[in-house]
């Protein structure tokens, strides 16, 4: 094997020399590279570094903020899941779509059942014994749309009404209010 390795690297230097003369540059510091070349050949492999070790200063950086922005996305869908299901499971939200299902006049321009259509946007508080509940619902049925509009307050176990109002895509307002 040593012998064909020496051989090779005889012709490569008689293949420079050739190319070198043609070209007419200076040879002797291409020599010197390929003579030194031929003194340090072996057929030993070169041990790769392994891939965690090759990738590492860039797999870092990218995983981490790749988990920091799923802890993100996954935090944020956590608070509107549980806003959700505090407006959805109180007392004026659970009356107001009781009363909204019951009601003919509505369930004729909706359809049944009225279900929550999207975000509710308001607000419900409590505050040493007293509450509010201040809320605007999308609502949809099979026939249509509409906007459900809750206002209440209260103080202890019940709840005061101020206003139950359902608007519908053309403007037409029902009051579900008993006092009217």
């Amino acid at each position: 094997p040593n012998g064909e390795m020496e051989a090779m690297a005889d012709m490569e230097i008689g293949r420079v020399n050739c190319i070198l003369i043609y070209l007419g540059k200076n040879k002797s510091s291409y020599l010197h590279k390929i003579q030194s070349a031929k003194k340090t050949m072996n057929n030993e492999l070169v041990p790769q570094p392994s891939w965690w070790k090759r990738n590492w200063k860039w797999v870092v950086p990218a995983g981490g903020c790749l988990s920091l922005i799923l802890v993100l996305v996954f935090f944020i869908g956590y608070l509107v899941y549980g806003v959700s299901n505090i407006f959805s499971g109180s007392e004026p939200y659970e009356y107001a779509f009781e009363k909204i299902n019951n009601d003919e006049q509505i369930v004729g321009l909706l359809g049944a059942p009225i279900e929550k259509d999207g975000m509710v946007k308001g607000s419900i508080n409590w505050n040493n014994g007293e509450k509010k509940a201040d809320m605007e619902i999308p609502i949809t049925g099979p026939k249509g749309t509409g906007t459900l509009y809750i206002n209440a307050s209260g103080n202890g176990d019940g709840w005061i009404y101020h206003e139950i109002k359902v608007t519908i895509k053309d403007n037409e307002a029902f009051d579900l209010l008993e006092d009217k």
